[in-house]
């Protein structure tokens, strides 16, 4: 098999039954396929938007660049919709898996970027 050939040349190992680590020499080999490390949360942010296809999904992934939360509400009305609309709620789901959904103390429905958006943490450039 493919993955018993890059074992035989150290590419890979087998910690466990069904997990497969890529070694350094096998990294070293895939380098030149991957894109570049990303030097900034910019960087960050166009390698997830290029995976985004409507025009409207990254229009609210740019509202959200700021790392800060946000009421679902504001983030409708800034594309021009109400937050009941079904279109917007295709729209928000656009946005999955990179973004956490939750309710204020007050009740209102919120919304922010994941942490992992954020290598360079929340407010970096």
């Amino acid at each position: 098999t493919i993955c018993g050939r890059m074992k035989k040349k150290n590419l890979v190992t087998y910690p466990g039954s069904k997990t497969i680590v890529v070694t350094e020499l096998g990294m070293d080999e895939v380098k030149s396929f991957l894109p570049p490390e990303p030097t900034c949360n910019k960087d960050r942010f166009e390698e997830l938007k290029a995976k985004i296809s409507r025009s409207k999904v990254r229009e609210l992934f740019d509202a959200l660049t700021d790392g800060s939360d946000h009421l679902v509400s504001d983030l409708a009305k800034c594309i021009g919709y109400e937050e009941t609309n079904p279109s917007f709620r295709t729209y928000l789901g656009g946005l999955n898996p990179n973004v956490e959904k939750f309710k204020a103390s007050d009740g209102a429905k919120m919304i922010r970027l994941k942490d992992e958006c954020f290598p360079f943490g929340r407010g970096a450039e």
